[in-house]
């Protein structure tokens, strides 16, 4: 398993975050997708991924997310 996953600066976008989100065998315990513009739908993508429940520090700064994508992970 994934300890630790810094994709900062990178353009991961929603489609990106969704594939991540498909691969329930990451699961990392830090997840670092800053800069990465995933937006609302990259967001709910990841709030549906079971992998997520393992992660322990998670960076979203400038992702473009709103209080729907906030919400979605919340």
């Amino acid at each position: 398993r994934l300890v630790r996953l810094e994709m900062d600066g990178n353009e991961v976008g929603a489609e990106g975050a969704a594939i991540l989100a498909a691969h329930a065998e990451a699961s990392p315990l830090w997840l670092s997708l800053a800069d990465g513009h995933i937006g609302d739908e990259g967001a709910a993508a990841l709030a549906a991924w079971p992998g997520l429940a393992r992660c322990r520090v998670l960076e979203l700064g400038s992702c473009g997310l709103t209080g729907k994508g906030l919400r979605a992970l919340g």
